[in-house]
């Protein structure tokens, strides 16, 4: 899964595809080590061997880690993407 970064109030997307051997499987998205669902903050769809997240209103809280993760009888497997969030401003970082 590539890395991604967006600006402060749009989204960023996640992409991973995936080859469950056509078998049922489940599938989990986290932030870091959180676990994340479907919300008002996170869309998340399946289509086809693709899953995607879809994380609604970036703020630089949503900086971090994602994984995507799929398991089944056979085992489980995950990918990993960082979301980088820029255009925000910080007291921090202005001239005095």
């Amino acid at each position: 899964m590539a890395d991604v970064s967006g600006h402060v109030g749009y989204q960023a997307t996640l992409k991973c595809v995936y080859d469950n051997g056509g078998l049922d499987s489940e599938v989990t998205w986290f932030k870091g080590t959180r676990q994340i669902s479907k919300s008002k903050k996170y869309s998340i769809t399946q289509s086809g061997k693709e899953a995607t997240l879809v994380i609604k209103d970036l703020q630089p809280a949503d900086a971090s880690e994602y994984t995507f993760e799929i398991s089944n009888i056979l085992g489980r497997v995950s990918c990993e993407g960082k979301v980088m969030v820029t255009g925000w401003y910080s007291e921090l970082s202005r001239d005095v």
